[in-house]
This record gives structure tokens, C-alpha cells and sequence, in this order.
């Protein structure tokens, strides 16, 4: 049940379950609309609690793809910016959804991965120490 109290954490649910949900979808009557709403609620002045942020950095990575549809473009210049952000986990989340974003090609065969080069030279231009956890060691 919401309440003003936890109204946070339904918004935040629901941008995870929207990107589920629009995830091979490649209508922007349904896309372009969710996108967008994930992308004003990580606008420098939105007032959006952590949880809800982070939730659309992964969201957004579910629902765009590597093609130059004019809010795959801003869906990846929305994430890039947000490998910039000062939380280290939202940075992170940033990588991941470019990620899935480069490897899920466009409904367009002609233009279909001509963002993944974006993507590829933002990612490998990212210093290694925020590509990767230094506090989670790999099991041997």
C-alpha cells in the first residue's frame, strides 16, 4: 500500500519493472514515454531518492538498444553522463546498462549497432578503478 512515507520505493519498483516489461519492445509509443520519465528522474535537479535513481539507470539500460533512434541516443548520452555521477554504485550501474544497451541491436538492420561504438569508447575510455570493485576480491 503506498503512503507519502514509501511512495519512493513504488517509483523505484516500478522503473525495474517497466524496463522488464519494455525490454524487446520496439514501439516508442510505449518506450520513448517510460524512457523519458527515468530520464528526468535522473536530472541533476531531481529530488529523487537514491534508490529510485539507481533504479532507472538500470531500467533504462533494459530498454534501449544499440541503434540511433533519436532516445536510444538520449538514453546513452543519459547513462554516459551518469558514469560521471558521484555515488560509486550508480556509476556502476551506468557501465551495466551501456553494456546491455550495446549488445542488444536496433529493430533497423542498417542501423541496428551503429551506437555500440559509443558505448565501446566510453566504456574503455572509464579508468579501471571504476570499471571494476577493489572491495570484492574473486574467489580462487
Amino acid at each position: 500500500c503506498e503512503t507519502k512515507s514509501n511512495a519512493w520505493l513504488v517509483r523505484a519498483h516500478c522503473a525495474t519493472s517497466l524496463g522488464r516489461q519494455l525490454q524487446n519492445v520496439d514501439s516508442d509509443q510505449f518506450k520513448e514515454p517510460a524512457a523519458r520519465a527515468m530520464i528526468e528522474a535522473l536530472k541533476q535537479s531531481s529530488r529523487e531518492k537514491l534508490a529510485v535513481r539507481q533504479s532507472a539507470i538500470l531500467a533504462l539500460g533494459r530498454i534501449g538498444d544499440a541503434d540511433v533512434d533519436p532516445i536510444d541516443k538520449e538514453i546513452r548520452r543519459t547513462l554516459i553522463r551518469m558514469t560521471g555521477h558521484a555515488e560509486a554504485q550508480c556509476q556502476r550501474f551506468a557501465l551495466v546498462s551501456l553494456a546491455q544497451m550495446g549488445g542488444r541491436p536496433g529493430a533497423d538492420p542498417d542501423t541496428a549497432i551503429e551506437g555500440s561504438d559509443e558505448i565501446d569508447a566510453h566504456v574503455w575510455a572509464t579508468p579501471q578503478e571504476q570499471r571494476s570493485h577493489h572491495d570484492c576480491p574473486i574467489p580462487e
